[in-house]
């Protein structure tokens, strides 16, 4: 009687083991990659499901989610690059309404810092006269000068 008890019991535990599902953890990052918007990993982490066991249920069901993972992200770039490209649109109309309104100013100011005095004051060029931001602005750079930066005084 004990044999057959014993006999059973391994049978039931061999059944048991052999009924696991390899692909579960896989699945489960994917799920957890995908609450978290990251459909890269997320991708990886359901191929690797499909990869370990494609016939169990959590294989399959990570193969069906790779279809829509792969669209949300497709969906995700598309967003992020739109966005981008506005961005730089209105970066681009801001730098040309500034450029524009640079262009009407002809005198330009600026205040660069020579160094130190042995008491620690700043010693400066004083005020310098540009006709164009442009001039102004490369002003300090060219003789190795720390420069306020350019004002518009029109």
């Amino acid at each position: 009687m004990t044999r057959i008890a014993l006999g059973t019991i391994s049978m039931v535990v061999t059944l048991l083991t052999g009924c696991a599902d390899n692909a579960k953890p896989a699945l489960d990052k994917c799920e957890d990659w995908e609450r978290k918007g990251d459909f890269k990993s997320a991708i990886g982490s359901c191929e690797e499901a499909v990869r370990l066991d494609p016939s169990t249920q959590a294989g399959k069901a990570a193969a069906d989610r790779l279809p829509v993972l792969k669209q949300k992200l497709a969906d995700k770039e598309k967003a992020d690059a739109l966005a981008k490209a506005e961005a730089d649109r209105i970066a681009a109309e801001r730098r040309a309404a500034q450029d524009a309104q640079d262009a009407k100013c002809s005198r330009w100011m600026t205040i660069c810092t020579l160094g130190r005095f042995p008491d620690g004051s700043e010693r400066t060029t004083g005020a310098q006269y540009f006709k164009t931001k442009s001039a102004c602005a490369s002003t300090g750079s060219e003789m190795g000068l720390r420069c306020d930066p350019c004002k518009c005084m029109d």
